[in-house]
């Protein structure tokens, strides 16, 4: 398992296919800017580090109940990606069943 840091987006070095991107909240400054980032790692695995109780800097803090708007997006567009996917190979193996 390859878990990248936020901290790679500096510094425009890419996720290798596969790996684990890991978005500290601590350091994201408003939602919308983890609506960006999230948009641009739309086809990454994510692993969010929502701190509890940090008191050095920075200290961004959100509730879950302000990230479940989000995160719901987030898992609606991945289910819609795993049915396109589901429904292109339903339509690969019916054409193929039909020309034999």
């Amino acid at each position: 398992m390859r878990i990248f840091s936020q901290n790679l987006m500096n510094y425009n070095i890419p996720i290798p296919e596969g790996s684990i991107f890991r978005i500290n909240l601590a350091w994201i400054n408003t939602l919308d800017e983890l609506k960006t980032i999230l948009k641009k790692y739309e086809y990454s695995k994510i692993f969010m580090d929502l701190p509890i109780g940090r008191t050095k800097p920075p200290n961004n803090k959100y509730s879950f109940d302000d990230l479940m708007p989000i995160l719901l997006i987030k898992i609606f567009n991945i289910l819609q990606f795993q049915m396109l996917i589901h429904h292109k190979i339903l339509i690969f193996l019916l054409i193929r069943f039909q020309n034999m």
